[in-house]
């Protein structure tokens, strides 16, 4: 998630771009961005979810610069390669899912869904997986790019097609354990609802069934917690055994509403400015009482609250 909140944080001046392109000019040849870069060199030993469309739209609906035609096709060509590489090189001989080799590869390093071990099948991996190709296939169509766009959408929806027959078991969401084919029951996080991401594909009572889950499992009084308090993996300060996370946050807000449910994206957007008050600018947040934890002053709460603000500027008079 840092490529994402690097990109976005600064959104409506044109050299956020310049940030993109350096991990697009380090992506390397088989697709893969790395996990950091710094005047060391650039790390791939993990590399992060493919979110990066979900992100760039965002940027081009709030500033026409990402709009240009050269640069819609440089961002397509790079995203088309970094979505090939989850395809090609991060699926099992034979599966129609891709996997995680190691929790910082989802953003989500110390979460209960990866103590059994690795690799990991995880619906939210594949659920960014579709969405991406989703995106690919309008930003293909809109390049004049036909035969392009019909693939991405027939791949979008073969692994759609797949995605509840795998995943979602006794009205729930799972993830597997690749090596035994095992469904992972250790804890209980957060991390299977970020497939609402998809929920315009979904049956609505599916998304409803989904979002009433999350709300009534994680919400707390400061935002939505990353384990459910009732896990016995949920750890008080736990990293991503619990604290709420403002990259998250966010995500979901968005998810919410764009997916219809106003009501629950403000209320959140609501508890998220308020923890800011409590906890400041910290890397995450206790959900019950909103105190700061680890790195005090980290730049996705900032851009969080920030466009929080600008998309409902009148929680900023609360």
């Amino acid at each position: 998630m840092y490529l994402l909140w690097d990109l976005y944080r600064f959104r409506r001046i044109c050299p956020v771009f310049i940030t993109a392109q350096i991990f697009m000019d380090n992506q390397d040849s088989c697709g893969v961005y790395a996990d950091y870069i710094n005047e060391a060199g650039a790390s791939f030993n993990c590399t992060k979810p493919p979110i990066h469309a979900w992100a760039f739209q965002k940027m081009c609906a709030q500033n026409a610069f990402f709009l240009q035609k050269e640069i819609q096709e440089e961002a397509y060509e790079s995203f088309c390669r970094v979505t090939d590489y989850w395809l090609c090189c991060r699926r099992t001989p034979g599966a129609v899912m891709p996997v995680y080799f190691h929790g910082n590869d989802s953003g989500w390093d110390n979460a209960s869904v990866f103590h059994r071990g690795f690799p990991v099948e995880s619906p939210d991996l594949s659920a960014f997986l579709i969405y991406q190709m989703d995106v690919l296939s309008r930003m293909a169509q809109e390049l004049h790019r036909p035969e392009e766009s019909a693939a991405w959408k027939k791949k979008a929806d073969e692994m759609y097609g797949r995605f509840f027959e795998r995943f979602f078991i006794n009205g729930r969401l799972c993830a597997w354990y690749t090596p035994e084919r095992q469904q992972i029951m250790e804890g209980d996080s957060l991390l299977m609802y970020m497939p609402l991401q998809i929920a315009y594909r979904m049956e609505k009572k599916t998304a409803d069934e989904l979002v009433r889950q999350m709300l009534e499992r994680f919400e707390m009084p400061y935002g939505l917690a990353t384990e459910n308090p009732r896990s016995k993996y949920y750890k008080t300060g736990g990293y991503w055994l619990g604290p709420v996370w403002a990259p998250v946050m966010y995500l979901m807000i968005d998810m919410l509403r764009d997916n219809g449910y106003e009501q629950e994206a403000r209320r959140l957007a609501e508890k998220f400015c308020r923890v800011t008050q409590i906890g400041l600018m910290s890397e995450n947040y206790d959900p019950f009482t909103g105190d700061g934890y680890d790195d005090p002053a980290f730049s996705w709460p900032s851009c969080v609250l920030l466009q929080l603000l600008w998309e409902y500027p009148d929680l900023g008079e609360e």
